[in-house]
């Protein structure tokens, strides 16, 4: 087989929340995913809000079996037990088992952790360090959250990731990549929220997707063009980081999953003020947008 992205050469990785709401057409969505990570030729992939039932029909996709991928196992005791939802790395290269770290954050109220793993490449034997988060979700205090948001909660909890992978204890080299869902609220017109991610990121860590469109909005949550969703909302929660000062040579990162699964519906019912409004709208993989980069190796 060698059509594999000219196989050495390159690596594609690939971060996605795929939205663990199992009643909205579930399989659908993970077989569009599977599919579009097929697309890709993707090496790594990290997706975030899995649920043992969501990972079950992943694992059991054919894009999953033909491919030759195998994923992380979340441990099973103290913090991790009974998680309604968690983070999975897969690849379709060779994860050092006994080195894969799931580290809990100690500030989290939802169970947010990190995940780091070095991964085996399968043609040519380097290591490459794979990490994946879901930082705390911006909750307001109309929906039981914080004031802020849990702002300082995000803020800690990155500064705790690039600590550990900045590490060379932890990371024993610097071609790392670093996905995930990040909940990055950007400045507004009255509100600082998170400010900007870039003066948090240590020495050598580049944002890939505003390194290539700095003039773009990127969000990766979109309520405007995601027809699934209603409201407002946009933000450029997700983010693909890497370390520029080792191997790893960013080509192009790409937004995905940003069209409508064909011939498919779902009804969702509106509360107004004289009873309830049902519309008929488009099924898309998830309520976030996945992220693509693309490295060459050298």
């Amino acid at each position: 087989e060698n059509n594999n992205n000219n196989n050495n050469k390159t690596l594609t990785y690939i971060t996605w929340n795929v939205w663990f709401n199992e009643d909205l057409k579930v399989m659908e969505r993970m077989k569009a995913i599977g599919n579009i990570i097929e697309q890709n030729k993707a090496d790594i992939v990290c997706l975030q809000e899995v649920t043992p039932f969501i990972l079950d029909l992943l694992q059991n996709g054919e894009w999953y079996r033909n491919g030759g991928y195998q994923s992380t196992i979340l441990p099973q005791h103290g913090f991790f037990f009974g998680l309604r939802y968690f983070n999975v790395i897969i690849t379709k290269h060779d994860f050092i088992r006994d080195s894969i770290q799931f580290k809990p954050f100690s500030n989290t109220s939802m169970g947010r952790h990190l995940i780091i793993t070095p991964i085996k490449l399968k043609h040519n034997n380097r290591i490459i360090y794979a990490a994946t988060s879901h930082l705390e979700s911006p909750v307001g205090v109309h929906q039981g959250g914080k004031k802020d948001k849990f702002s300082a909660e995000r803020k800690e909890q990155m500064k705790y990731s690039l600590q550990l992978l900045d590490n060379k204890q932890m990371v024993e080299n610097d071609n790392i990549i670093f996905g995930g869902d990040m909940n990055w609220c950007r400045p507004t017109k009255n509100f600082e929220n998170d400010g900007d991610l870039n003066k948090c990121l240590t020495k050598n860590w580049v944002d890939t997707y505003y390194k290539l469109h700095p003039n773009e909005n990127g969000y990766t949550y979109d309520a405007k063009t995601n027809g699934m969703l209603a409201g407002y909302l946009q933000n450029r929660l997700d983010r693909v980081l890497y370390k520029e000062n080792g191997n790893l040579k960013l080509k192009q990162c790409m937004m995905i999953g940003r069209e409508a699964i064909p011939n498919l519906k779902y009804t969702k019912v509106f509360k107004r003020k004289n009873g309830n409004e049902e519309k008929l709208l488009p099924v898309l993989p998830s309520d976030h947008y996945g992220l693509c980069a693309t490295f060459d190796i050298v």
